[in-house]
């Protein structure tokens, strides 16, 4: 731990550099990079992620949170996915400038993720700040494909807006806005069951900026599983299917 948090301070030196700058602005505020990448380790881990696990980043950009998840697994543990060829150029100098290579975290540009095959099944499955971005087309796609490559006991986290304000937009990404209940119904087409663990401003997120600190923190888990947060029948009211 105490080598995880040199890595994560050596890291910080990295803002002078212009070309960190320019990753830092492609994830969002770049005044918030460092917050979300210590949030999204904490979080993780507080989770249980262990060395051992194999670990699924769909929308891994510029490995902003992927660093300290890549210095924490074990090598070849780690698998980052983006649609931007550009974020992952960036991604591999973050890599690089951290030293991290000797991990071989796999790194891949994807179009589309219904119809992308894996060969391997991931303990755990991490999409920070991207199912807000998803059209309902999209999101169906990325449930499918992560109900397929969930391991039988793992779990997939991601966070979300709950609600039903206006849809807005960033940069090219659409901002979405959805109920519980839709993540639930499209959750349960696929054999997931969700769970909301609550705002991320209640779980350690502290960016000082509401639209950020309220978005949800959803747990997804294949129905019936028994991950480390109990076992989930369809029918279960927090489970992905309709309560009977």
């Amino acid at each position: 731990m105490r080598a995880l948090r040199s890595l994560i301070d050596r890291c910080r030196g990295l803002r002078a550099d212009s070309g960190a700058a320019t990753r830092h602005a492609m994830v969002g505020p770049p005044e918030l990079w460092e917050m979300k990448r210590r949030f999204q380790f904490a979080f993780l881990e507080g989770a249980g992620l262990r060395p051992s696990d194999r670990l699924l980043d769909i929308g891994c950009g510029a490995l902003r949170g992927g660093i300290p998840l890549i210095a924490h697994l074990e090598p070849g543990h780690y698998t980052g996915l983006d649609v931007r060829a550009e974020a992952l150029v960036e991604a591999r100098e973050e890599l690089r400038a951290a030293g991290l290579c000797d991990k071989t975290p796999r790194l891949r540009e994807i179009s589309a993720l219904d119809s992308l095959e894996l060969s391997e099944r991931f303990d755990v499955i991490w999409a920070f700040s991207v199912l807000i971005h998803m059209s309902d087309a999209v999101l169906e796609g990325c449930l499918s494909f992560v109900s397929r490559h969930l391991a039988e006991l793992g779990v997939f986290y991601a966070n979300v807006n709950l609600g039903t304000r206006a849809d807005g937009s960033w940069q090219q990404f659409p901002c979405i806005w959805r109920e519980l209940g839709t993540y639930r119904e499209f959750g349960g087409r696929h054999g997931l069951c969700v769970e909301d663990l609550g705002p991320l401003g209640e779980l350690g997120h502290a960016s000082g900026r509401a639209a950020h600190d309220e978005q949800h923190m959803l747990k997804f888990a294949l129905a019936g599983a028994a991950t480390h947060g109990g076992a989930l029948a369809p029918g279960d009211p927090d489970a992905g299917g309709p309560a009977g």
